[in-house]
């Protein structure tokens, strides 16, 4: 098998565990796709958000801080080292994470959601309603795009129907 090939295995197989609730499997998976090879930004964030959730702080930083250095254009990795942070207490630098995922990536919901979450939490509830204002919209935007899709499929299936090329069983 290729090398390429084992460490996709490898990092599926840590994304199938973490799916899972199996942390500890998740992150041995992903640390042996790292020995075999694959040193992506993924497969840090993906065991570094494992380590966090079995509550191991240090290697979790230390692996979102790789994912930072390796693509600090990247908001998902801010986004869960704001995480770690939060865990740890340290709401301010939590923030600051997640104002500087949210200036990568303006529609980050998820990133909205959370900032509202450490804001609650430091007694900012008027700015944190405004995130959650902002995640909801985000949230609704990504909905109706998801319905306009569908419409548009919809539409090329019923046109595909009244010209006899599919049947109406296939939709």
């Amino acid at each position: 098998m290729l090398q390429n090939e084992e460490s996709n295995n490898l990092f599926e197989s840590g994304v199938s565990a973490f799916i899972s609730k199996q942390y500890m499997l998740a992150i041995e998976q992903f640390t042996k796709a790292m020995e075999n090879g694959d040193r992506s930004y993924q497969v840090w964030v993906s065991r570094g958000a494992a380590y966090l959730q079995s509550d191991q702080f240090e290697p979790a930083m230390d692996d979102f801080n790789r994912a930072i250095a390796l693509q600090p254009d990247r908001a998902r990795a801010y986004h869960m080292r704001a995480l770690g942070y939060d865990k740890q207490g340290n709401f301010e630098s939590a923030i600051e994470d997640l104002n500087h995922a949210i200036e990568l990536d303006p529609e980050y919901g998820a990133a909205f959601r959370s900032r509202a979450m450490m804001l609650d939490k430091i007694g900012r509830g008027e700015e944190a309603a405004e995130d959650i204002c902002m995640a909801t919209h985000l949230t609704e935007l990504r909905l109706a795009e998801f319905n306009q899709e569908n419409n548009v499929w919809q539409s090329q299936h019923l046109k595909l129907e009244a010209e006899g090329i599919v049947s109406e069983l296939e939709r």
